[in-house]
């Protein structure tokens, strides 16, 4: 038995080192820097705040009318505020929100995924109670993308593109972008849309600059503290002349403890003993206890030569450890499988005769550590030659999912041992509120009922890296007349590994024992009114000292029982995307208008385990697992076209149209696991079940009104100003 050792066990510890500073330092961060932001208004300095007029002024003020007014102070946030991602916005050619620093830092959102509910036409879907995957423009988000200052960021769900925002903290980021329409000189992927996050940079802030954010919370389900804390730090140093060297540092971490209570049902299927529309044949009462430790490293290096070279390099590397501590499930199977034990009462409710071949009781306990982790890293530069304008790039991002350990734990409660009835009713509330009533059950409650007969561990990784280069060129090309225009024309090329290992095992012999060798203890009811009881369970602690150990008296040693199987699971994907684009530019008077094309050529090569001898019926196991391989090549011609007319300094209106495409995921170019893990196919040029891309045309038109690009009132939601 394997467990993986690599650079996230050092995450861990760096992050669990930065909590521990941020909680126990007494030290108090400097969040009033001693010169303002160029175009901010100032705060309240000392010299202000003594100026004997104003004092007296008010005193009068509150002799004669009882009410005393305070000077006007203007509080705002370091960085980019809303008001200048508003310009942004409005000035774009395609159609884009941005959500600023400012903004993100005005909400409790501790991840980028929760702080991108604030972004118009961006939905998110929730995991284990907090937002993971964002939905642009209401499609899947498996079709839509996220880059870090360009750099694609892979997902660590190894069934998914879908980037998991839940481990990037949002202390980590400057700005959000999202763009609903793709120019030519962006990554062709993005059915719905693309998310940028722009890193924090020092040239944000007015030289030096140092913040330090700790709060603490309380979760009542589970009597639980709650601990987050984020850390900036930025210096400005002038180099002489017009050379300036930007360096950021930026921390941010948090823990969360939590528990989910959980009751679910399957249906009994018609035909097989149905009792009625709402009858049910399981009920699963899970309760889990959760502990997420979260955090991320940010770092920025911005050097200004002179005002035509520059050189940048940015990083960010995050993540969290998920411990589930554990899940324990109290499954009631079998319920109307016998359809005369029960009774239907006159309120809709059943009432069950356990009886004979009736219901069955399953304790299960499951054990787990997930660790999730996310890096992107940039190096570029971009230098003005005598009019041409040179910006490259190269880029490495990776992402990890990772378990160490998923141990299983299972106890059964035979028919033979039970009596008496249940009785429930799934038809109340709309089937929103079930109710279950055991109390006249017998044998369900006594530990020694339950007999181990299950034990068992899971171990498997799944990681992307990806390499980048890109090089863009940008040049005036007027036609004439007034006119301007520009020309851009650049390549990409990025080079992508994905690999994936599953390994599963389980003891030889597991010797006679009960949940009663186990300290069992109840569980507190849940649900409101605590209507919801799961009986008897084991204690973890007992489980993991009486099993988990290597002399343990109730079961042999852990080995792998089916390596061959198991590597049927396994595979990887080498995918390389080159790029080339060209786009025009052309503004007159109030119009500016856009043509452009992309070109993306895309080579996958693939390797799989075949580990049956008799496709394509796959039940025979071979005496071992072979590697296939196949590959997949094809290529994308992607027109764009925008138009934006400015009829006034306040109103723009734009139409775009642009082609995207979306690829499948890693694992469906595998026949393995696209096709069930005995349906491995048995040729080495076996293509996968899905096209190769999924295209799409994107059109849109919509308006913007704004208030200037210097009158913007910072407390208003200038965002929802976009139709």
């Amino acid at each position: 038995m394997r467990i993986k050792q690599n650079a996230s066990q050092l995450l861990t510890s760096v992050l669990f080192s930065f909590l521990l500073l941020m909680f126990s330092s007494r030290a108090k961060a400097d969040t009033i820097a001693a010169t303002p932001v160029d175009g901010e208004a100032s705060t309240l300095s000392a010299d202000s705040a003594a100026t004997p007029v104003e004092s007296q002024t008010n005193t009068q003020s509150a002799a004669i009318t009882g009410v005393s007014e305070l000077p006007e102070v203007t509080v705002k946030a370091k960085g980019i505020d809303q008001a200048a991602a508003f310009d942004q916005m409005h000035d774009s050619l395609n159609k884009v929100n941005i959500l600023s620093q400012d903004q993100i830092n005005q909400t409790p959102a501790k991840t980028v995924a929760q702080a991108s509910q604030q972004l118009p036409g961006v939905g998110v879907q929730h995991d284990t109670g907090e937002p993971r995957y964002i939905s642009i423009r209401g499609t899947d988000s498996n079709l839509d993308i996220v880059t870090f200052n360009d750099t694609l960021i892979p997902s660590y769900d190894d069934s998914s593109r879908s980037v998991d925002l839940d481990d990037i903290p949002a202390g980590l980021v400057g700005e959000m972008e999202v763009f609903k329409t793709i120019l030519p000189d962006m990554d062709a992927q993005g059915v719905g849309g693309q998310m940028n996050l722009v890193p924090k940079s020092a040239f944000d802030y007015a030289g030096s600059f140092h913040e330090l954010k700790a709060e603490g919370g309380y979760v009542p389900e589970r009597q639980d503290p709650t601990y987050a804390a984020d850390l900036t730090w930025a210096e400005t140093l002038n180099l002489g002349g017009e050379s300036k060297l930007g360096i950021l540092f930026t921390a941010a971490g948090d823990e969360k403890r939590f528990g989910i209570d959980d009751l679910e049902e399957t249906y009994t299927p018609s035909g097989s003993g149905q009792l009625g529309p709402n009858s049910i044949n399981e009920y699963d009462f899970q309760y889990y206890d959760y502990d997420r430790i979260r955090g991320g490293l940010g770092a920025n290096i911005d050097l200004t030569a002179d005002q035509n070279n520059k050189y940048y390099a940015d990083l960010m590397y995050s993540g969290y450890d998920e411990y589930r501590t554990p899940k324990w499930t109290t499954a009631y199977q079998n319920i109307d499988a016998v359809t005369g034990n029960a009774t239907e009462n006159p309120d809709g409710s059943f009432t069950i005769d356990v009886g004979p071949d009736g219901t069955k009781l399953e304790d299960k306990v499951s054990y787990e550590l997930t660790q999730y982790r996310t890096l992107g890293l940039g190096v570029g530069g971009d230098n003005n030659l005598n009019g041409f304008d040179l910006d490259y790039k190269a880029s490495y991002s990776y992402a990890d999912s990772n378990v160490p350990w998923h141990y299983g734990y299972t106890f059964k409660n035979g028919n033979s041992n039970l009596g008496g009835t249940i009785t429930y009713n799934n038809s109340t509330n709309n089937g929103n509120s079930p109710s279950f009533d055991n109390s006249d059950l017998t044998g369900g409650n006594n530990p020694a009922n339950f007999a181990l007969t299950g034990f068992t561990n899971e171990q498997w990784t799944y990681n992307v890296n990806q390499y980048g280069l890109k090089a863009d060129g940008k040049t005036d090309m007027a036609l004439g007349g007034g006119d301007t225009g520009t020309l851009k024309f650049g390549g990409r090329a990025n080079l992508s590994y994905a690999t994936y290992n599953d390994e599963n095992f389980a003891p030889n012999t597991l010797n006679p024992a009960t949940m009663a060798d186990f300290s069992p203890f109840t569980l507190p009811n849940f649900y409101p009114g605590d209507i919801y009881n799961m009986g008897p369970v084991p204690s973890l602690n007992a489980l993991t000292s009486l099993l988990n150990g290597s002399s343990s008296p109730y079961a042999s040693a852990l080995v792998q029982t089916d390596p061959i199987a198991d590597k049927a699971l396994d595979w990887d994907s080498y995918e390389n995307v080159y790029a080339g684009y060209a786009m025009y530019t052309l503004t007159s008077g109030k119009m500016t208008v856009m043509g452009g094309v992309r070109v993306e050529a895309t080579h996958i090569k693939y390797d799989w385990y075949n580990a049956y001898s008799d496709y394509p019926n796959d039940t025979i196991e071979s005496a071992a697992a072979t590697q296939e391989t196949g590959t997949i090549d094809y290529a994308n011609v992607l027109p764009s076209l925008g138009m934006k007319y400015a009829f006034d300094d306040n109103f723009n209106t734009r139409i775009n149209f642009s082609e995207t495409l979306a690829r499948p995921t890693y694992n469906e170019y595998i026949p393995s696991p696209t096709l069930g893990q005995n349906q491995n196919g048995g040729t080495s040029s076996a293509d996968p079940v899905v096209t190769n891309t999924y295209g799409n045309q994107n059109s849109e038109g919509c308006g913007d009104q704004g208030a200037g690009n210097t009158g913007h009132d910072d407390g208003d939601p200038a965002l929802a100003r976009h139709s």
